[in-house]
């Protein structure tokens, strides 16, 4: 048994051969201990590399992210970046709840493909600027989520 005592992959497990791209620089990262038989591997794709990092370094980097996240004392199941990423889209969501689910019923409404792009630009427009400006104190700041 190659797996945790829950039968599980072991934390820290990457593949990358086999089940990869053959054409892209991808590979799976099982970064977390979890409950018997509930461990999934997060699947990750560089997309560009400018800093030239070897494929070792990148998995290497990749995993040690997965221990940053603040709200957990252990290795996540993906990077840290993305959970913030979702944890803001979440927020902008409730933000924005109720004028989205308004102008959604609006947008099916309407027929033809450049009436629904318009619909999303005066949409997007309309966020814009009720979200405003950031303030000259805060430009430099986190945001934390």
């Amino acid at each position: 048994m190659d797996g945790d005592k829950t039968g599980n992959v072991k934390a820290g497990t990457c593949v990358d051969t086999d089940v990869t791209s053959p054409f892209e620089h991808d590979f799976y990262i099982q970064s977390h201990a979890s409950l018997r038989g509930t461990s999934r591997s997060a699947h990750y794709n560089v997309l560009l590399d400018e800093a030239k990092i070897s494929a070792d370094a990148w998995q290497q980097l990749t995993f040690n992210l997965t221990f940053t996240y603040a709200r957990a004392s252990r290795s996540v199941s993906v990077t840290t970046p993305a959970y913030y990423a979702d944890r803001l889209c979440t927020r902008a969501a409730f933000y924005l709840a109720a004028e989205s689910a308004d102008a959604m019923s609006q947008m099916s409404s309407l027929s033809g493909a450049s009436a629904e792009q318009q619909q999303r630009e005066r949409l997007l427009a309309d966020y814009r600027s009720r979200l405003g400006k950031v303030h000259v104190n805060h430009k430099d700041a986190l945001f934390f989520t």
